[in-house]
């Protein structure tokens, strides 16, 4: 009897054994496995993850290769910027020998007297990808103010990409240099997330965009500290991530999770490595929901990415108004935020506009008037008629702005008299 049940017991054993190798190896034909050992199911990466070091050298090379043509360009102090005198690949946007996108049309580093200079900061939103010039609601500011008798013109600093740290730097580093009266940051709330990476690649995994960038952390005096500045060079870019995590820099790469980069020795099971990745409890992505370090979730007030955005901001405006430069911040509503407004719910990021009025920032928000419209938006960005709404909102406030501050006859437009 009792050899019976050993005999029962090593079948049993065996049969599970068996089943286990057959689907092992039926997970190891489904699943692939790039250069440096990560696996894919599909386009899904399994854990443990691995640098993406292969893509970026690939890309990096690429880019490297064709550095002459390219729109968006390395930068040793912003990450990467627009190209001077370059036209992108389908020739919609272009840019002026500063690296402003424009028709192109250059810019004086002063604006002639009597003309209100307003200049634009942000990401791809500000930049206006999707559209051509004349369709972003850069250009549309302009005509709107110029149509309400105002002298104005407006210089487009938008970089596609860019996160909150980057934009305020292109200013700081840029824009100021052009003798602004106004400046507009262009606030997408998802830059937030890129505001506390260094690699993009370890937040967007299918970035074109292969480059470090600066970082922007709160230093133990509750103050802003910028690292990884000047950038690594693009040539060291790969190695860097190859060797991340002895780096000094990995402390500070929110979009890096160590847990889920280390390699248990039961996940060397191709089979157990997809149950785990699928079915665990928060179901991880390399730069998703929970792939990122310790701590708050991006989306909390106390935050790491809420924090160190709001005091860039406030940075901003502070320096503008030092500066001489009235500052406003724009609140660049994406689709999912209009859907939360539209059941009556208020988005996370609406604490920031609260502490920034609070000190008493400007803040322009055209999404009350965006969330009955439709077809706002392209594919990813604003359309025409997005930009319209962005741009009119934005033209009505700077007009209520001039008449409190009493300079609208300062820019009024000279009309010629009838019949000369």
């Amino acid at each position: 009897m009792k050899i019976r049940w050993y005999i029962n017991c090593l079948l049993l054993f065996a049969a599970l054994l068996f089943g286990f190798v057959v689907c092992e190896i039926i997970t190891r034909l489904v699943t692939t496995t790039d250069a440096k050992g990560q696996a894919y199911f599909g386009k899904r990466p399994l854990l443990p993850y691995r640098f993406p070091v292969q893509m970026v050298r690939r890309k990096m090379e690429h880019y490297l290769q064709r550095r002459s043509e390219a729109y968006v360009i390395d930068d040793p102090l912003l990450g990467w910027t627009i190209a001077p005198n370059q036209t992108n690949v389908q020739g919609m946007y272009r840019s002026n020998s500063a690296g402003i996108r424009s028709r192109p049309q250059e810019y004086t580093q002063s604006p002639a007297s009597g003309t209100l200079r307003i200049e634009i900061f942000g990401d791809s939103f500000t930049h206006g990808d999707e559209e051509p010039f004349e369709k972003t609601w850069g250009y549309f500011l302009e005509k709107y103010l110029t149509e309400d008798g105002l002298s104005a013109e407006v210089l487009n600093f938008g970089v596609p990409a860019y996160g909150i740290g980057q934009a305020y730097l292109r200013w700081k580093y840029l824009g100021r240099k052009f003798d602004p009266s106004i400046v507009v940051f262009g606030f997408q709330p998802e830059n937030m997330k890129r505001t506390v990476n260094i690699f993009r690649s370890l937040y967007s995994r299918n970035t074109w965009v292969v480059f470090s960038k600066p970082r922007f952390i709160i230093n133990p005096e509750g103050e802003l500290e910028l690292l990884n500045s000047p950038v690594i060079p693009p040539e060291e870019v790969a190695e860097a991530l190859e060797n991340f995590q002895g780096s000094p820099l990995s402390q500070y790469e929110y979009w890096y999770n160590p847990d889920n980069y280390h390699q248990h020795f039961w996940l060397k099971s191709r089979l157990i490595s997809l149950i785990y990745t699928f079915f665990s409890e928060y179901r991880p992505r390399p730069g998703g929901r929970q792939d990122h370090r310790s701590g708050p979730h991006y989306w909390d007030i106390e935050g790491e990415p809420m924090r160190t955005s709001l005091l860039i901001l406030k940075q901003f405006a502070r320096e503008a108004r030092e500066a001489g430069e009235i500052s406003i911040i724009l609140h660049i509503p994406k689709k999912n935020d209009l859907k939360l407004l539209e059941r009556g719910n208020t988005p996370a990021h609406y604490h920031v506009f609260r502490e920034l009025e609070k000190e008493g920032i400007i803040v322009v928000d055209p999404a009350l008037q965006m969330k009955v419209e439709h077809r706002l938006y392209k594919h990813s960005h604003f359309s025409s008629k997005g930009g319209r709404i962005v741009a009119r909102a934005l033209a009505d406030a700077i007009r209520e702005i001039l008449k409190e501050k009493n300079l609208t006859r300062k820019f009024l437009l000279t009309l010629p008299e009838d019949g000369k």
